[in-house]
């Protein structure tokens, strides 16, 4: 098996615009929730998880694109992968997420970046251990179509920014039966 600590790759603009338009649905449906603990922030907020949303064009892209490209970077037939959760990440020019990460839920996550910042990086410690975190960082600055696939188990934060930031965040477990 090959699976990934920490894996980036790209996907295209239509892919992107595709979240950005969902997203602005979403939110004219429902609005934000502004309650995510980790999530510091005066002005941005955060979606409730997709996986629930009864909206036939987002759970066809969930089922026909979303699991073909976590099959394909995980090199597993996608029958074995479940979309556990989903939401959109909303900084709105203010915010910074607290050092985290999802051990507790899922077994990886994907972020999808849907634009550009040239602050607000994603900070990954490969060792979280006090006396090696520092030499293991690194940083993934937010550029729209960049992803970053990883394991359930490595700590990541997210630096201050005072951009407009935009995730998309995937939780994803697989059975490996």
């Amino acid at each position: 098996m090959d699976f990934p600590l920490l894996r980036t790759f790209e996907v295209d603009s239509i892919f992107v615009d595709f979240l950005n338009k969902k997203f602005y649905d979403y939110v004219d449906e429902f609005g934000l929730d502004y309650d995510f603990t980790a999530f510091k922030s005066n002005t941005g907020g955060h979606t409730k998880n997709l996986v629930y949303w009864e909206n036939s064009e987002y759970q066809n892209f969930v089922t026909e694109t979303l699991i073909d490209l976590v099959s394909n970077e995980l090199i597993l037939d996608r029958d074995r992968i479940q979309i556990h959760f989903s939401h959109f990440l909303d900084y709105n020019g203010d915010g910074w997420i607290e050092t985290h990460n999802h051990v507790h839920a899922e077994d990886f996550v994907l972020f999808v970046y849907m634009n550009d910042c040239d602050t607000g990086h994603t900070v990954f410690y490969l060792n979280n251990e006090e006396e090696f975190r520092e030499r293991t960082l690194t940083k993934i600055k937010p550029t729209s179509g960049l992803c970053a696939l990883f394991s359930s188990s490595l700590f990541h934060s997210g630096d201050y920014t005072n951009e407009s930031k935009r995730l998309f965040v995937v939780g994803i477990r697989v059975n490996l039966e």
